[in-house]
């Protein structure tokens, strides 16, 4: 993974003609199937685990396995939201799986 020196170098924001240089930005954070999820207020150096604890109920964090993408891109654990291209009124899509439950022996 690449990651950008500055925030206006970043490949997504380049990409979609965006910059990203606010402090605090508001995101809409949509399910697979269009719907609004959630609208948070972020910080472009947010990563994964930030997004999902704003966005998930605490009682459903352990049965789901979920995934952050933006504009194709997955926002990895580690990487920043602003190195993925996030900006001010960015649409976050939320994928959420049931965990495998692996009984070993």
């Amino acid at each position: 993974w690449l990651k950008p020196r500055r925030l206006e170098n970043c490949i997504a924001s380049r990409l979609l003609g965006k910059r990203c240089f606010s402090i605090k930005m508001r995101v809409s954070v949509l399910a697979l199937a269009g719907h609004e999820v959630a609208s948070i207020v972020v910080e472009p150096s947010w990563t994964l685990r930030d997004v999902l604890q704003q966005v998930h109920d605490p009682t459903q964090a352990l049965s789901l396995h979920s995934r952050v993408f933006h504009h194709g891109l997955e926002l990895l654990p580690g990487v920043s939201l602003a190195a993925i291209g996030v900006c001010e009124g960015s649409q976050l899509t939320l994928v959420n799986m049931a965990a495998w439950r692996i009984l070993t022996v």
